[in-house]
């Protein structure tokens, strides 16, 4: 009996461990901007997420609302890193000249200023 229980006890242990989601941090950031590179079927890159010299790519861009798509909105933000990169390639260049951003899961959006009519 004593047999089984270790048993179930270490397979309980590997099975929390697996489904941990250590690293996946949920970032907060007061002072971020929200980048509008225009639509994907005018061959645009959709929006991304600026924060203290990083670029991101929410990977759930479809909740942003209509109206935040403009040039530079600056925003409070709070999302989830998703520890892996996003290629992309939109009008032959990406944003900050690069062909890549970090992966990240919007949680939160609110604008640091007042939206254009």
């Amino acid at each position: 009996m004593m047999k089984y229980f270790k048993i179930i006890l270490i397979l309980s242990f590997i099975i929390s461990v697996a489904s941990c989601d250590e690293g996946n941090d949920i970032i907060f950031v007061p002072d971020a901007k929200l980048i509008w590179t225009g639509d994907y079927d005018l061959d645009g890159c959709g929006f991304f997420v600026k924060t203290h010299g990083n670029v991101y790519k929410p990977e759930n861009e479809g909740i942003i609302p209509p109206e935040y798509r403009v040039d530079s909105l600056s925003i409070t933000v709070q999302f989830i890193d998703l520890l892996y990169k996003v290629d992309y390639n939109c009008n032959g260049i990406g944003i900050d000249g690069g062909k890549s951003a970090k992966a990240i899961k919007l949680l939160y959006m609110d604008p640091n200023e007042i939206l254009p009519d």
